[in-house]
């Protein structure tokens, strides 16, 4: 094989390594919740109407910030293996992802305790900087998804605020926790004490959405980490 034809397969075996994960890399977690109305994106086609199913709640919308510690940015660093090459990059933290724990208060109680109804939901990264700065996460749940496990004693549907919801969120990369935090509860163990009184039929596996599967998703797109789409499936 020509010189030249050895550089450019060289080049195309280069792989991207992922930033090995340490303690530290997330630091200074903040949770809040906040409900909130669709954001309104106009698109008329012609003339026609088309009947609305409005919810009782809004949606919740629940904004995690933190702060990505800064990392080095050595220079780049080509090593070669029996596959190819690698090329070590610093400077940012790869495939992080958050998961989130939302209780909601169902209005009910059982022996003078509250019940909740518990969703779940992640949000994944491709990449982030490691710039020092602070970032923000947004992840919601439909207000019809609320209207479900909200109920007043007649059970007709009750309007939900703000401290009806305990949420849990935890940050992690490479199968390992780097930070988490908390709203609506002390710490862990409030958390915990609040997730034994969620009956089993209330429990919601992806109720809680990414900002990229949402409205909010149009809006303000500069301002957030570009998410990993969770229906492409990863190699």
């Amino acid at each position: 094989m020509p010189v030249a034809g050895k550089i450019l397969s060289a080049v195309a075996m280069l792989m991207w390594i992922p930033a090995a994960v340490a303690g530290g890399l997330i630091s200074d977690v903040d949770v809040d919740v906040q409900l909130v109305k669709t954001p309104v994106i106009e698109h008329r086609r012609g003339n026609v109407n088309s009947s609305r199913s409005r919810s009782v709640n809004q949606w919740l919308m629940i904004r995690v910030e933190y702060i990505a510690e800064k990392v080095s940015m050595p220079e780049p660093a080509l090593k070669k293996n029996r596959s190819g090459y690698t090329l070590m990059l610093g400077g940012f933290v790869d495939d992080l992802k958050l998961d989130v724990k939302v209780l909601q208060n169902t209005g009910l109680k059982v022996g003078g305790k509250e019940l909740y109804g518990m969703y779940t939901g992640k949000t994944e990264f491709y990449t982030i900087r490691g710039d020092g700065k602070r970032h923000a996460v947004m992840m919601f749940i439909p207000g019809g998804f609320l209207d479900r496990y909200s109920r007043q004693a007649n059970g007709r549907i009750r309007e939900c605020s703000k401290v009806d919801f305990k949420v849990e969120a935890i940050f992690s990369a490479s199968g390992r926790e780097l930070a988490r935090g908390y709203c609506g509860v002390s710490g862990s163990k409030t958390f915990e004490a609040a997730c034994t009184m969620v009956p089993e039929n209330l429990r919601f596996s992806g109720g809680v959405i990414p900002r990229s599967r949402t409205p909010w998703a149009w809006l303000e797109t500069d301002d957030f980490d570009m998410e990993r789409d969770l229906s492409v499936r990863q190699n």
